[in-house]
């Protein structure tokens, strides 16, 4: 009887791989199929450690981060506070007045980061300024956070969101809190 293909490719591999060279190929596959399971779980256990300890870094950052920005905003608050009472004391300085003006640049140089203090009149003019004389004369009754201190009595301390100077000085947070005597609205220092 002739021989098909199929039989003698049967015959050969029969003779070429004897049994126990097919169950060593086979436990060979099993090895390396186990070792890779067992790298892609150390892989992702790995993972999962990294990911756990990224989120509580950076869950620990932002509360650094979250803490000093609030001390610094407490700061500014604070300091134009103390403008403020300064302001507010009898009687009043003039506009410009070297020496309140003077006293606002001391305040300032314990307060790095800001930039310039201002105070504006209840007509929206700037009346004393850290930056003056270099201070552009320009109102700033359309600003939104004067509009809100002169509508609202009940407003504090606030840090609005960034705008474009008019000193052309860039970008700046305005931190406003309202001058009032007696209630009565008299301005907004910056």
């Amino acid at each position: 009887m002739p021989h098909r293909p199929a039989d003698t490719v049967a015959l050969l591999a029969e003779r070429l791989f004897p049994r126990f060279v097919k169950w060593r190929l086979a436990g060979l596959l099993s090895a390396w199929l186990a070792a890779l399971l067992i790298v892609a779980w150390l892989v992702a256990a790995g993972r999962a450690v990294a990911l756990d300890r990224g989120e509580r870094s950076t869950a620990s950052f932002a509360a650094v981060v979250e803490q000093q920005v609030t001390r610094t905003f407490q700061t500014v608050y604070l300091t134009l506070g103390a403008i403020g009472d300064a302001h507010q004391l009898s009687p009043r300085p003039a506009k410009h007045d070297r020496q309140f003006q003077d006293m606002m640049k001391r305040r300032l140089d314990d307060v790095p980061f800001v930039r310039a203090v201002f105070i504006i009149a209840d007509d929206g003019w700037i009346i004393h300024d850290t930056d003056y004389p270099r201070t552009p004369g320009v109102a700033l009754a359309d600003r939104e956070y004067f509009r809100a201190f002169q509508e609202d009595a009940q407003l504090g301390a606030t840090a609005w969101p960034p705008i474009l100077s008019r000193s052309g000085t860039g970008w700046f947070v305005p931190v406003t809190r309202a001058l009032r005597h007696s209630g009565a609205f008299e301005g907004v220092m910056v």
